[in-house]
């Protein structure tokens, strides 16, 4: 069995062990009834949806599922309205089982996508996912007052690729995502949050510091 609102990692197993997964998820996620602040990163305007159950999917469907059920799953590209409109739902659903002042905090996610359905060339579909999700972002803070956008994915896209990313060229290095981190600590929670770990306000420090641990871990 497999669980297609899991991440894609997630290995299929016994309906028991699936189960179990999807509990612990559940018990997670009915926290942030009781959150302050909510924390969410936009991936993708690529999905599938399940005509059957009404839902988006995690994943893709499995292609014995789409052999078995052709109607079934249905490849959707968002446009700019259906990702403003989820957002919306998200922030309404938070308010009105949760926290009715909670705090909302949106980033974009920099990994570009590998490959699309979409039937344009990956490039095109990445810009374009990348795009509208960061205008739809941009609308959706300006209409709330509660709500604010941490620019990691202009920090990670537009520095030094060598430093920006990893030798694969597709996921943010470790360096940068600490001094996103750290960067997001400061301005959030004050300095003095953010000093036992950074040594100060001094983000070159923890620069260095992962530059040196790869550099060792290179070396062996």
């Amino acid at each position: 069995y497999i669980d297609p609102h899991m991440n894609h990692a997630v290995t299929p197993s016994v309906i028991e062990r699936c189960q179990n997964r999807r509990r612990y998820v559940h018990d997670f996620m009915v926290k942030a009834a009781k959150a302050d602040v909510f924390i969410m990163t936009l991936g993708l305007a690529e999905a599938w949806y399940d005509t059957k159950t009404g839902l988006y999917l995690n994943i893709m469907p499995h292609r014995s599922a789409r052999d078995r059920e052709p109607d079934r799953f249905q490849f959707h590209v968002l446009d700019y309205n259906d990702i403003l409109q989820c957002l919306e739902d998200i922030y309404a659903l938070l308010r009105t089982y949760g926290n009715p002042y909670i705090k909302v905090l949106l980033t974009v996610s920099p990994v570009a996508l590998s490959a699309t359905f979409s039937g344009n060339d990956v490039l095109i579909a990445n810009t374009y996912s990348k795009s509208v999700q960061r205008a739809a972002v941009e609308a959706f803070i300006q209409r709330h007052e509660g709500v604010d956008y941490f620019p990691s994915y202009e920090s990670v896209t537009l520095s030094d690729r060598r430093r920006a990313w990893r030798d694969d060229q597709a996921h943010a290095s470790d360096e940068i995502v600490r001094y996103n981190v750290l960067k997001m600590m400061g301005a959030y929670m004050g300095v003095e949050h953010a000093t036992a770990d950074s040594r100060g306000d001094n983000f070159a420090d923890a620069f260095e510091m992962v530059r040196q641990a790869n550099t060792i871990d290179k070396a062996g």
